[in-house]
């Protein structure tokens, strides 16, 4: 803040500071604060220990007349205003600037990727159609060179419902056709239909278009999709002329018909995509189309600027944005001159989407765009101004400074940071407020300085005459309790006021509690010595006894393990003859067993023998009717011979996959060959079987007579066998009674030995422990004998 001359003058004359310290006045000194602002001040290195400073002359400005004028704004704006907006213009401007040429560029290319995503979409659909149109040309082919059709006596041989399942396997496979038809134009025949929609006539075919057109080129026709006569339905109609293979001559027409329905599940394009589209057949039709309403409509009552542009580009394509019904879109043309030039379809397709969708990514760049834009300028004008606010905050804190020293404030300090010019200003700013305050404070500090050496002397002495007192008290205290370092713990330490007083009662409350302790542990190890003594001859004897009682048990037991062994020894014994009994009982039992089974096994043999006479009868009729089984031989040959020829007809269906499926079909022809050649050698075995089975018959006949005499003498043998079985067992009866009991009596004996061990060992334990509280008590009764001597040391009771 700037001052005139006469405010100045006005101000210094009541700034008189008077200054008193303990009661004695100072002269008073008169500053003038302006003529110190206006003398050139002493640079920054200088002390604040100067003495005096010199008042220069006092400068006097006279007043000038003031007149009104018109000042303009920036005048009269503060310093802090025009650095914000001078900031703010230098920093929103070239923000604005760069946002906006960014748009233009990235909205530039933006627009090109969106003509080039269209014009992608487009080559899409129009290579899916490509596709489309010569599967089915590829279709109409291989039906028309089926074997089922082309081979004369294949096809003589097939009947017609055969025939017709060809083509309903080739529909179902390819789910793609509703209707396939073959017909003879020789007799206007038809020679196979599958089992679609169709219920015309063979001149149907014939005389349509696509039949005039197979007649006279001899080769595959494909047409313009056109309204089905029988269903209705728009649909693709293909038609190929079918040959001989011998002679080469074409004899009929294959057709199919395929929906235009399927296009549009083909090019999926959908509600979802925000997108449509429209194939454009030779005449201008819209034939396909994902707008239901445009279908069989020509192109110029839906789009008539697009078709005006047509003509035009018809060979290249184009992509341009245009208004139609009222709707601006973008619409991508491309001509289909791949289908015109292999099957002569001059098609088309258009793809229109509407700008406002296609070109949302623009919009969403200019929403974005604006929106950044402003967020930054926001931010920059903020941070402007903060950084205005920041640099002008120290010539606005300078101003304020001068000013209040200027008032008498001359506690008033600036804070200076850095080292520019505004820096140097506060600095000389507070060099001048201290060289006016340490006039002033210099005197105070020397009288005080001049009290504080005599409060000093005077603390000197009263310490010096404390530590005399503490150290005569602390003397009297280590004699009265000198008796406690040599035992003598009824010593007490006499209380006195202060510090040596609280050492002594603490002394004296340690003292007595040790000697509390003392007695009681002197108590305690006279308790222990006596019940040592007390107990530690009744646990000798109880070891004592413990080791004879060992002794005698190991005795008993060795007696009990001699009679163990003796019951053992009567146990094998009884064991062994019970093993020979057994013997020979299951030597006699297993020769009646044998006996029996060789009984068994001759009536089984005489039953086996007459059994086998009458299978060998039946075997000879039973040949006979292998000759019927080689005639069903043959019809399964014919058959598998018909399901050769019917895997190739599948095999050529299936085009180049099904080459190795022909190959299978060749090898089962070759195998059904082979099983009539083999039926022929059949028959001959059947008649060497014949003669060979009543020589068999013969030799079974006098075998029987042989058996029944082998019968008797085995039953005679058996009888035998069954009284030496008898004693047998008696014996092994009575030697396993023996063997139990001897048994019996091992395992008692065994269990008492097994008692007897256990009570030795646990005889030895009690011993062991006996032993080991023992050695413990003379160990505790020597620890406290020590400890008894120990504090027998101390003095705790008053001598008498």
């Amino acid at each position: 803040m700037t001052q005139t001359p006469s405010e100045a003058d006005s101000q210094n004359s009541t700034n008189s500071h008077s200054l008193s310290t303990n009661g004695t006045q100072l002269d008073s000194q008169k500053f003038n604060i302006q003529e110190l602002a206006t003398d050139s001040l002493p640079p920054p290195k200088q002390t604040t220990n100067t003495k005096a400073t010199q008042p220069s002359s006092k400068i006097s400005t006279p007043s000038l007349p003031i007149q009104k004028q018109k000042i303009p704004w920036w005048s009269l704006a503060s310093l802090r205003n025009k650095a914000t907006i001078v900031a703010l213009t230098i920093g929103t401007v070239p923000v604005v600037l760069v946002g906006a040429a960014s748009y233009l560029v990235a909205s530039g290319g933006i627009k090109e990727q969106i003509i080039q995503n269209e014009q992608t979409n487009a080559q899409d659909l129009a290579d899916k159609l490509d596709l489309f149109v010569q599967q089915r040309y590829n279709d109409i082919v291989q039906i028309s060179r089926h074997d089922a059709f082309t081979n004369s006596k294949l096809r003589e041989a097939l009947t017609k419902e055969e025939k017709d399942e060809v083509l309903d396997n080739f529909e179902k496979t390819s789910q793609v056709y509703n209707t396939i038809v073959a017909v003879d134009f020789r007799d206007t025949t038809v020679i196979a239909e599958s089992s679609g929609t169709w219920s015309g006539k063979p001149t149907s075919i014939i005389t349509r278009d696509y039949g005039v057109q197979v007649q006279e080129t001899d080769q595959p026709v494909i047409v313009d999709p056109r309204a089905s006569v029988s269903t209705g339905a728009f649909s693709l109609f293909a038609a190929a002329p079918i040959k001989d293979k011998l002679t080469g001559q074409t004899f009929g027409i294959v057709r199919v018909r395929t929906p235009m329905t399927l296009v549009n599940e083909l090019f999926g394009v959908d509600a979802e995509r925000e997108q449509a589209f429209y194939l454009i057949d030779s005449e201008g039709q819209i034939t396909a189309s994902s707008d239901p309403e445009a279908l069989r409509q020509q192109i110029e009552e839906v789009f008539p600027k697009v078709a005006a542009q047509i003509p035009q580009m018809a060979e290249e394509g184009f992509t341009k944005i245009m208004t139609e019904n009222g709707e601006r879109q973008i619409f991508t043309y491309l001509p289909k001159q791949d289908i015109f030039k292999r099957y002569g379809l001059n098609w088309g397709l258009i793809l229109a989407r509407p700008t406002e969708i296609a070109f949302a990514p623009q919009r969403q760049l200019l929403v974005t765009v604006l929106v950044g834009t402003i967020a930054f300028v926001v931010l920059v004008a903020v941070l402007t101004i903060i950084i205005a606010r920041l640099a002008t905050q120290p010539i606005v804190a300078a101003a304020d400074a001068v000013e209040k020293i200027g008032q008498g404030g001359l506690d008033t300090r600036l804070a200076v940071q850095g080292q520019d010019e505004i820096a140097q200003l506060g600095s000389n700013i507070n060099l001048m407020a201290d060289q006016i305050q340490n006039l002033l404070v210099e005197q105070q500090e020397a009288a005080q300085q001049q009290m504080a050496a005599q409060a000093k002397a005077e603390l000197a002495q009263q310490e010096m005459q404390r530590s005399e007192s503490l150290q005569r008290e602390l003397f009297q205290l280590f004699e009265q309790i000198e008796g406690a370092s040599q035992g003598n713990l009824m010593v007490r330490a006499d209380l006195t006021a202060g510090e040596v007083g609280i050492i002594a009662d603490v002394f004296n409350s340690i003292v007595e509690s040790l000697r509390k302790i003392v007695i009681q542990v002197k108590q305690a190890t006279t308790q222990v010595n006596n019940s040592i003594g007390e107990n530690q001859g009744a646990i000798r004897d109880l070891a004592d006894e413990a080791l004879a009682q060992v002794e005698e048990i190991t005795s008993t037991l060795n007696s009990v393990e001699q009679m163990s062994l003796s019951i053992q020894e009567v146990a094998d014994s009884a064991q062994q003859a019970a093993e020979v009994a057994r013997s020979a009982s299951t030597t006699a039992q297993a020769g009646g067993v044998a006996m029996d089974r060789t009984v068994d096994s001759i009536l089984n043999l005489r039953s086996t023998v007459a059994e086998t006479a009458k299978k060998v009868k039946q075997l000879g009729e039973s040949s006979q009717e292998i000759s019927q089984v080689v005639s069903l031989i043959n019809d399964i040959a014919l058959k598998t011979n018909l399901l050769a020829v019917n895997a190739s007809i599948e095999a050529a269906h299936a085009g180049e996959q099904g080459k190795g499926f022909a190959v299978v079909a060749e090898e089962v022809g070759a195998l059904a060959e082979q099983s009539a050649a083999a039926t022929k050698e059949i028959e001959q075995i059947v008649k060497n079987l014949q003669v060979g089975t009543k020589e068999v018959v013969e030799a079974m006949e006098l075998g029987t007579t042989q058996v029944v005499e082998g019968t008797h003498l085995v039953k005679e043998t058996k009888q035998s066998l069954e009284q030496i079985l008898g004693v047998s067992q008696e014996i092994d009866q009575l030697l396993q009674s023996i063997s139990k009991a001897t048994v019996s009596q091992t395992q008692t004996s065994q269990t008492v030995t097994d008692l007897m061990k256990q009570i030795t060992k646990a005889s030895e334990r009690a011993s062991k422990s006996s032993r080991q509280v023992d050695g413990t008590l003379r160990e505790t009764a020597e620890v406290a004998q020590k400890l008894q001597i120990a504090v027998g040391q101390f003095q705790v009771d008053t001598p008498a």
